[in-house]
């Protein structure tokens, strides 16, 4: 297996576990389908250390910490609560 395949595996694999870690499901809607559409979205941006989904090979415990700061939003949910606070409700 090639080291690309290794580290697409391993972030897909982590992200698994994270997901799993926030409850498996749109933190809204329920929605579980595709771990693809799900997104971690900050309650509040200050408090905001780094991107979730885009720092998978950090470890656990920062990973959690930071995950613990989110919502566990589908994309759809996830669109709809940066429309609603940009645009009020």
């Amino acid at each position: 297996m090639c080291a690309t395949c290794k580290v697409w595996i391993y972030k897909k694999r982590r992200k698994q576990e994270l997901v799993d870690y926030c409850g498996g499901e749109c933190q809204r809607c329920g929605y579980n389908k595709s771990n693809a559409a799900l997104q971690f979205h900050h309650l509040d941006s200050s408090t905001k250390l780094f991107r979730v989904g885009a720092n998978y090979h950090r470890k656990w415990a920062d990973l959690t910490a930071e995950a613990d700061k989110c919502l566990l939003l589908c994309a759809n949910c996830h669109a709809e609560e940066h429309e609603r606070k940009n645009n009020g409700p």
